[in-house]
């Protein structure tokens, strides 16, 4: 019965969304290339329906509340790092409506665009390249589907670390990387542990650590992106169909009620702390 079920199920996705043709997987590593002009306003509104995107913000959501009393205590100032059109660092904004939020990119595109969309009284957001630039200190430095994107990430989390006076909020893909990943721009999937570890060698404890999303996020939801082909980089682009609006709302289900929150799951999102 199982069986029957998943194998329904991701005939159903490739029906609705993904194109039987061509699923030749263009390979793409320039992450300057690919996220400079990538950003159009019906990327926005279609990521903000999305599955994926919905299902991180649910997952930051969660991992925040069970420390939002102490955070709140002591965050005042929030960076969020490679925040592309600011939905995650819209969430950011509303989880800590006491704190100022300031959103960075390289992207003047998309910084353009999330600061004509995103409008909060605590948020803003800047065109800034932290991988190169000063961009100050802060409380707690986020960077959701960031790492896999750089090259040298060491280099990347220690300037973050430098950076926090506090904490730290990460999110990435770990396990088996699919050839199709590459064209979103990554270079990597992370090892389980692999960025513990590093931050550990850095004076950084884990307050909390999820491996989300077995087996709806993956394999199942990223078996299925393997059949994309040109479609995956349309869709953003797109207005989203009723059909595929349902199948966003079952996905997204399917990876928040019914699959794992903190074990077995290639969804990684951890909340650290600096050493005092």
């Amino acid at each position: 019965m199982l069986y029957l079920f998943i194998n329904n199920y991701l005939n159903f996705i490739k029906y609705v969304i993904l194109d039987s043709g061509n699923r030749k997987v263009k390979e793409m590593i320039d992450n300057k290339m690919i996220y400079a002009e990538r950003w159009k306003p019906e990327t926005l509104q279609y990521m903000k329906k999305s599955f994926i995107h919905r299902y991180q913000s649910f997952l930051i959501n969660y991992i925040l509340t069970h420390y939002k009393n102490a955070l709140n205590i002591y965050i005042y100032r929030i960076a969020d790092c490679g925040c592309g059109l600011g939905l995650h660092t819209v969430t950011l904004a509303k989880c800590f409506p006491n704190a100022q939020v300031y959103g960075f990119d390289f992207s003047e595109q998309g910084i353009a665009i999330a600061n004509k969309y995103n409008k909060r009284s605590n948020l803003s957001f800047h065109t800034k390249d932290v991988t190169n630039e000063d961009f100050g200190t802060f409380d707690l430095i986020s960077a959701f589907e960031v790492l896999e994107h750089i090259e040298d990430w060491k280099l990347l989390l220690e300037k973050f670390v430098n950076n926090s006076r506090k904490y730290l909020l990460f999110s990435f893909p770990v396990g088996r990387m699919r050839k199709y990943e590459k064209m979103g721009g990554h270079l990597r999937n992370f090892k389980r542990k692999e960025v513990e570890s590093f931050l550990e060698t850095l004076g950084v404890k884990p307050l909390l650590v999820l491996y989300a999303g077995f087996p709806f996020f993956s394999p199942i939801y990223r078996e299925a992106c393997g059949w994309l082909s040109n479609t995956y980089e349309k869709a953003y682009y797109n207005i989203m169909s009723r059909k595929v609006e349902l199948l966003h709302h079952v996905m997204y289900f399917l990876a928040s009620c019914c699959s794992t929150k903190k074990y077995f799951g290639d969804q990684f999102i951890g909340l650290f702390e600096k050493a005092n």
